[in-house]
């Protein structure tokens, strides 16, 4: 389906779909059976761009929407999640702490250099004992001259065996609250753990991360201040509330309606659209929030996102639902 994708975006998708289907799909269950990191792939993926199509132009991006990149990471998805994957991680949380909060020498020697698929980047926050429970977090940085020490274990680091730069969360500073650091591949203390196996996305290499009193420059404390990481993370959370926050007006205000014996069909219609949409895409961020243990059975969020699909069909499809609202708009 088009929806309403402008003449830039079909060309998008179309010239990533040609890639999929020329490139991606021949060679999708060798490089599975294989168990190995795409390299070319990923390689080529970078030379189309892929990789700085969310970034502004004055850091090498495109400086393109996230709708352009949900199209290209669909037709790559379509030929191999795990080259999906891959490229997903580089392209988002990879790379993004970098862009946000790296100086001038980070963002010239590591930043651009992954935007063209000549770095990779990785994110180090899920732990053993500590998933999305960000106050669990045990690994913790200790200030040294010229910079710190950290000490701890990281575990299911996408990308890890091959990676040249992973941003670290750690606590910090009395307060010992979380805060982000850059630890790049050759740090002394940094330790490549054991290889994860997992049930799929088998070219998409997963491990574990030690940090041996490892030493990372102050110049490489990406946090502005000690114990901002949190408030970067919660962003993300911020997001989800809001939408939550419009769902539920959007549901009352029809039961309002209801109640007050006033019209109500279009309204009811677009609040029930509205919030299992809101609800699915939620679900779907909160399980990211999880990162792999939102996969794992042992926490509740697997059941809201499976749970939730329901409310994608029952009482009506959120394209029946359009439908009943375009016919209640065109008669008022």
């Amino acid at each position: 389906m088009d929806y309403d994708l402008s003449a830039e975006q079909r060309q998008v998708r179309d010239a990533f779909a040609r890639f999929c289907d020329e490139r991606i799909a021949p060679q999708a269950a060798a490089l599975d059976e294989a168990h190995a990191f795409p390299r070319e792939l990923f390689g080529q993926l970078a030379g189309m761009g892929l990789f700085g199509m969310r970034y502004p132009e004055d850091v090498g991006g495109s400086g393109m929407q996230l709708t352009e990149f949900c199209l290209a990471l669909e037709e790559i998805a379509r030929g191999s999640m795990s080259l999906a994957a891959c490229a997903a991680m580089q392209s988002l949380m990879g790379t993004k702490f970098l862009h946000m909060l790296g100086n001038a020498d980070i963002l010239e020697r590591l930043f651009k250099p992954a935007l063209r698929g000549e770095k990779i980047g990785a994110l180090c926050m899920t732990e053993p004992n500590a998933g999305s429970d960000l106050d669990g977090i045990a690994t913790h940085a200790r200030k040294v001259e010229g910079g710190y020490r950290l000490s701890g274990q990281k575990t299911w680091v996408t990308s890890a065996p091959v990676a040249d730069f992973f941003t670290v969360f750690a606590k910090a500073g009395e307060a010992k609250k979380l805060t982000i650091f850059l630890v790049e591949r050759g740090f002394e203390g940094l330790q490549l753990g054991r290889a994860i196996e997992k049930m799929g996305v088998w070219a998409l290499p997963t491990a574990e991360l030690a940090f041996d009193e490892c030493f990372v420059p102050d110049s490489h404390r990406l946090s502005k201040e000690e114990g901002d990481g949190e408030g970067h993370l919660r962003k993300t959370l911020a997001e989800m509330a809001t939408e939550l926050e419009a769902a539920t007006h959007l549901v009352y205000r029809a039961a309002w309606l209801r109640d007050a014996g006033k019209p109500h069909h279009k309204e009811a219609a677009m609040a029930k659209l509205f919030a299992s949409e809101c609800a699915a895409r939620v679900a779907d961020q909160a399980a990211r929030v999880y990162a792999s243990y939102g996969y794992a059975m042992e926490y509740p969020v697997q059941r809201y996102l499976r749970d939730v699909r329901f409310t994608l069909i029952g009482g009506g499809t959120s394209e029946i639902l359009k439908l009943i609202i375009a016919k209640e708009v065109c008669a008022s």
